[in-house]
C-alpha cells in the first residue's frame, strides 16, 4: 500500500502543518492552519461574499462567480461567469481613438476571377467594414460587412468599358459603369476593375481592394515608390571663384527619417546649409573616389566606374546628391559632350546609373556641366547649373542628329565626297585614306594571279 512521507515545516508566526492535506492560512493576525472542505467554499460563495464588492480587503483567498461584484450603472464594469475576467466598457473617447486609426476597406476574403462564360465576375466571400468619420466626427461609426461567395453577371458590359465592382454598407455588391471616385473609397469596400472594351466580353480584371487595416505600411510602400521628396531648398551653387560648392539648407521627406529627432514630424528633417560644401566623390559602381572632397574634377569622367581623363575640348555632366543627413554626394559624368551646346541638350537624358549604395538614401539637387579644363565654376562659359524638381528629376534636354559631326565621338572637319569615317583609338575622322571598291575591282582583275586563279577554277 502506498505511504505518504510528511515533511514538517518550521513554526510560522505561531502555526505550523502537523497533519496531512493542511494548509496555511492569514486569519488577519498571524498563520494558521487548517482545512476548506467544497462545502465552505460552497457556502461562502453562495452566501458569504455575495455583498462583496470590493477584494482588497478580503483575508485569505477570495472566489468570484458572476454575482460576486455588483455592477454599478456606468461605472463600465463587468464580469465574465466562469471565465472571472473582468472587462471595462470602452469611453467614448476610447472608441473615438480607435476608429480614427482605421480605414474603410477589406480585412479578409473577397478574391475575383473571370467566370468561365467571359459575361461575368466570381466573387469570394469576404469581410471588411466602412468606417464614417466625416458624418459626426466626434462619434464615427464603424460598420462590419460581410457577403457570401457568388457569380456576378455584369450589367454594363454591352454598354460601357468597363465596370467597377463594390460592397455597399448593407453587404450586397454593386457594380459602378465608370472609374471610382474619392468617396467611394470612403464609402464602400472596394473589390475589383473589369475591362470589357469589345462590348461583349471580359478581356481584363484588376484587384483595386483597399486594406481596412496595415494602414502605416502601406503608406510605406507608396514612400518606397516616389523616393524622398525635396520640399523645399539644398540648392547646390559655385562656392566661389574656384571648383568648390555651395549648398543652401533646405527640407527632404523620407519616411521616418526625423523620428529620433521629432516623433510630430518623424518624416520631414531639415539640413543645414554648407559653404563650401564637401561631398563625398563615388563612381557608378558605388566606389567612393574621395570621402571628404572640396572641389569638383572636371579633368576626370566616368567610365564604367574606372576613372578616367576627359579628351581635350570635351564637356561633360556631373550629377549633385544630397542625403537625409545633409551629406553631399557628387558623381562625375558618365559620358562626355563635343561641345557645350551637346552638353546642355543632353542635360535630363544624359545617361547616368547610380548605385544601390547611394539610390536609396539620396535625392538629385542639380546637375553641373563642366568643360575639361574649368577652373572657375562661376564661369558661364565654362561651367553651368541645371537645378531640378522635388521628385529630383531634370527638365529633359534633348535635340536631333543634324550631321555626322554632332555625335559625341565624331570629328568630322570639312568632309569631302568620298570620305570615309576612321577610328583613331579615342574618336571617328573623316579619312581619305582608302581605296574604293571600283579601283580594288579593277586592280583584281587586272592582277596575273587572279587569271591564273580563274583557269584554275574553270578547268575543275
Amino acid at each position: 500500500m502506498p505511504t505518504k512521507t510528511v515533511h514538517q515545516l518550521p513554526i510560522i508566526a505561531g502555526g505550523n502543518i502537523t497533519d496531512l492535506d493542511e494548509i496555511l492560512m492569514y486569519d488577519g493576525d498571524t498563520l494558521v492552519s487548517g482545512r476548506i472542505t467544497m462545502s465552505d467554499l460552497a457556502a461562502y460563495t453562495s452566501t458569504g461574499a455575495s455583498a462583496v464588492t470590493s477584494v482588497n480587503t478580503q483575508m485569505g483567498a477570495v472566489v468570484l462567480d458572476g454575482n460576486d461584484i455588483e455592477t454599478t450603472t456606468g461605472s463600465g464594469l463587468s464580469v465574465t461567469t466562469g471565465l472571472n475576467t473582468l472587462t471595462a466598457a470602452l469611453t467614448a473617447t476610447e472608441n473615438h481613438l480607435i476608429a480614427s486609426g482605421m480605414s474603410t476597406g477589406i480585412t479578409s476574403g473577397g478574391e475575383v476571377t473571370i467566370n468561365a462564360n467571359l459575361t461575368s465576375i466570381d466573387v469570394a466571400a469576404g469581410h471588411g467594414h466602412i468606417l464614417d468619420n466625416f458624418t459626426d466626427p466626434d462619434n464615427p461609426v464603424l460598420t462590419d460587412v460581410n457577403w457570401a461567395t457568388q457569380n456576378v453577371p455584369l450589367t454594363n458590359i454591352a454598354t460601357a468599358d468597363s465596370t467597377t465592382l463594390y460592397v455597399d454598407i448593407n453587404g450586397v455588391i454593386q457594380q459602378l459603369p465608370t472609374a471610382p471616385s474619392n468617396a467611394l473609397f470612403r464609402d464602400d469596400v472596394l473589390l475589383a476593375g473589369v475591362a470589357h472594351p469589345n462590348r461583349t466580353t471580359v478581356t481584363g480584371l484588376a484587384e483595386r481592394k483597399v486594406q481596412g487595416a496595415n494602414i502605416a505600411p502601406n503608406v510605406h510602400d507608396i514612400f518606397e515608390a516616389v523616393g524622398r521628396l525635396n520640399l523645399e531648398g539644398n540648392v547646390f551653387s559655385a562656392g566661389g571663384a574656384d571648383l568648390t560648392l555651395a549648398r543652401t539648407a533646405g527640407e527632404i521627406l523620407d519616411y521616418g527619417v526625423n523620428y529620433a529627432n521629432d516623433k510630430r514630424n518623424p518624416n520631414v528633417v531639415t539640413t543645414a546649409a554648407a559653404q563650401p560644401a564637401n561631398f563625398i566623390y563615388a563612381l557608378s559602381d558605388g566606389s567612393i573616389i574621395n570621402p571628404a572632397a572640396t572641389d569638383i574634377d572636371p579633368t576626370k569622367w566616368d567610365d564604367n566606374g574606372t576613372l578616367t581623363s576627359v579628351q581635350n575640348k570635351k564637356w561633360t555632366i556631373h550629377h549633385l546628391y544630397v542625403t537625409s543627413t545633409g551629406q553631399n554626394v557628387v558623381m562625375p559624368g558618365q559620358a562626355y559632350y563635343k561641345d557645350f551646346e551637346k552638353a546642355k541638350a543632353s542635360v535630363g537624358v544624359d545617361p547616368h546609373v547610380l548605385d544601390s549604395v547611394f539610390a536609396d538614401v539620396v535625392v538629385l539637387r542639380a546637375t553641373l556641366i563642366t568643360k575639361h579644363n574649368c577652373t572657375d565654376l562661376t564661369n558661364t562659359d565654362e561651367a553651368l547649373f541645371s537645378v531640378v524638381n522635388k521628385f529630383g528629376n531634370v527638365s529633359a534636354g534633348g535635340s536631333t542628329v543634324g550631321s555626322m559631326d554632332d555625335l559625341n565621338d565624331v570629328s568630322a572637319l570639312t568632309p569631302t565626297l568620298g570620305d570615309i569615317l576612321q577610328f583613331t583609338g579615342t574618336e571617328w575622322v573623316n579619312s581619305t585614306d582608302y581605296i574604293s571598291l571600283t579601283s580594288l575591282k579593277a586592280e583584281v582583275a587586272a592582277s596575273a594571279d587572279f587569271a591564273a586563279f580563274q583557269t584554275a577554277i574553270a578547268a575543275l
